[in-house]
């Protein structure tokens, strides 16, 4: 039906994986035998496949990334504030602006090597990467 470098060229256009272009023309190819040609029933189509798409694309990402690791976690701070300290990390804060940052925003203190050994206990056991 596709040749392999349209998918291909489809997936870097529409900034999906490989995968998600195939459905996504598949998808599109079944939508436009089923609704007509016309050019109102094609875009209404484009618009609602690429959504769904994209939608599930997001969900598997959410389904795919680990829980905190809180197993041996003493420290109630770390225990409340675990989800915010790695996201500050994924975002690209070290241990020192983490540790700032709690002090600043939630009046909360704790030292950056707590969170530094907190974040390697999450590292150890795959809940960050």
């Amino acid at each position: 039906m596709f040749q392999d470098k349209q998918i291909q060229k489809l997936a870097n256009e529409l900034n999906l994986t490989y995968e998600q272009a195939e459905e996504f023309a598949k998808r599109l190819g079944g939508w436009i035998d089923k609704q007509g040609t016309s050019k109102p029933a094609i875009a209404k189509g484009i618009v609602f496949i690429l959504k769904n798409v994209r939608s599930k694309a997001v969900e598997q990402k959410k389904s795919k990334e680990r829980v905190l690791y809180l197993q041996g976690v003493k420290n109630p701070i770390l225990a409340k504030y675990g989800g915010l300290i790695t996201q500050l990390h994924k975002d690209g804060l070290g241990t020192r602006r983490i540790a700032k940052h709690l002090k600043l925003n939630h009046n909360v203190k704790i030292s950056h090597t707590a969170i530094h050994n907190f974040l390697k206990l999450q590292k150890e056991h795959g809940c960050l990467t």
